[in-house]
């Protein structure tokens, strides 16, 4: 509203069109008298939802120079990793050798929410695969801590969480820490880089290889499928001796949907969409919703490859974030925003035990399935995935492993647009979001 005014002022100065002076004095005063009481409620309010409110976060246009500061410090840490980070050491050691290969898979999912998965409850069968998978363990109440994949991907591979963040400018990933335990680590990738934490992470693997990239180099992109991937890995299985973490990041249901499976898991149709409407909404879901079941085959067809080993195995899954569907009268689409909601907010998440590890290690097994209707969130997995391998360290925190005695419920976090964080409840959630949470009966 101010800018036309000022705009007319602006005018009005240039033109020497001014007003009597008795009336510039009353509206002077006026203004003054509103601007104190503005500022009054603006510094005495608490804004329930989203956390203390602040003049330089919160006020334009004076949060434009602070998120410019902001934005150039983030920048400069980054760019500063390498060298911040070069003599970093997790100290890892595995402290329980088995006789037999090892195989561990973490696999990043990418737009997966939860609920369009049939396994948690969806009217749609769009996990027929893993209903019928044994050894799986499902974590149903499970959220990431962000909604962005430049800081959630890097919450899922390093000790870092929304409570300490920081963490990633001096930190190594996980694939460090299971080299340092004598592992040989893989990193298959089918996302385009983005020049984030996850790169560097990417580079830490002794063997890495992105298929989304074209041989030619430069930004340029090939649409491969996830699945594409699974040759790769076979070649990594077959040709190195020795124990194995892999990190598979999909591109699993990321828009355009349509474009994220074969035809022929066309399963829900029409799914063919060419503009993002309301009145698309349809063919939008049919589509997601085939991205979903496609992922189930490919989550299937990776477990039965590490079946066919016959080593010590187990795979853990989850997505960096959920999505928006245009679900209610607010007409959300995608992820990312600044306020999160509960699609974005809410996700799948599973571990597979193969057979051999079910039987050497029926401890680890009972924990995670003592543990699984408790409340989880995505900085559980760095510290699940090295205590499912027996790998200690210092930076591992059992009260947040999903496979120990001593997990502990505590409050999820969401790390907001300025990296703070906040109880996920109160992150912008609306009062649609938290009718879906307490329909699906989620912990807050």
């Amino acid at each position: 509203m101010y800018i036309p005014t000022i705009i007319v002022a602006v005018i009005a100065c240039k033109l020497k069109l001014y007003l009597p002076v008795s009336f510039r004095k009353k509206w002077i005063a006026t203004g003054a008298l509103w601007m104190f009481l503005s500022c009054l409620l603006l510094f005495t309010s608490n804004n329930n939802n989203t956390g203390r409110f602040t003049l330089h976060e919160d006020v334009y246009p004076v949060n434009v120079v602070y998120n410019c500061g902001f934005a150039i410090n983030k920048w400069r840490h980054s760019q500063q990793y390498p060298v911040l980070s070069k003599n970093f050491t997790f100290k890892a050691h595995k402290d329980v050798r088995s006789s037999k290969r090892e195989i561990y898979v973490l696999v990043i999912g990418e737009a997966s929410r939860a609920e369009n998965w049939s396994l948690y409850g969806y009217p749609r069968e769009t996990n027929p695969l893993l209903a019928q998978t044994s050894g799986l363990v499902v974590y149903k109440d499970a959220i990431t801590q962000s909604n962005t994949t430049h800081k959630s991907v890097p919450l899922i591979l390093s000790a870092a969480s929304a409570e300490d963040y920081s963490v990633v400018y001096t930190h190594k990933s996980i694939l460090t820490a299971f080299k340092e335990a004598g592992f040989t680590t893989i990193f298959l990738s089918n996302q385009t880089p983005n020049r984030s934490f996850t790169d560097f992470y990417f580079q830490e693997a002794d063997h890495h290889q992105n298929i989304r990239c074209s041989p030619d180099g430069g930004m340029t992109t090939v649409n491969n499928f996830d699945e594409a991937m699974l040759p790769l890995l076979q070649h990594y299985v077959d040709s190195i001796s020795g124990n194995l973490f892999v990190v598979l990041y999909t591109y699993g249901s990321h828009f355009n949907y349509k474009e994220r499976y074969p035809e022929i898991f066309s399963l829900y149709e029409p799914d063919n969409v060419a503009n993002v409407k309301v009145e698309n909404k349809v063919q939008l879901i049919n589509a997601y919703d085939n991205s979903i079941r496609y992922t189930d085959n490919f989550l299937y067809t990776l477990i039965g490859m590490l079946r066919k080993q016959e080593v010590i195995s187990a795979l853990f899954y989850t997505p960096d974030h959920g999505e928006d569907m245009l679900d209610d009268r607010r007409k959300r689409f995608l992820h990312s925003s600044p306020n999160p909601t509960f699609y974005q907010l809410y996700i799948p998440m599973f571990i597979w035990f193969s057979e051999n590890y079910q039987r050497d290690f029926p401890e680890k097994v009972g924990y995670a399935v003592q543990n699984k209707p408790k409340p989880v969130a995505t900085n559980a997995v760095f510290h699940m995935m090295l205590d499912v391998a027996f790998i200690q360290t210092p930076y591992l925190q059992p009260g947040l492993s999903l496979v120990s005695s001593d997990f502990q419920t505590r409050q999820r976090m969401y790390l907001n647009d300025h990296d703070k964080p906040i109880f996920f409840y109160n992150a912008g959630l609306k009062k649609a979001d938290k009718q879906m949470i307490d329909k699906r009966k989620l912990s807050h």
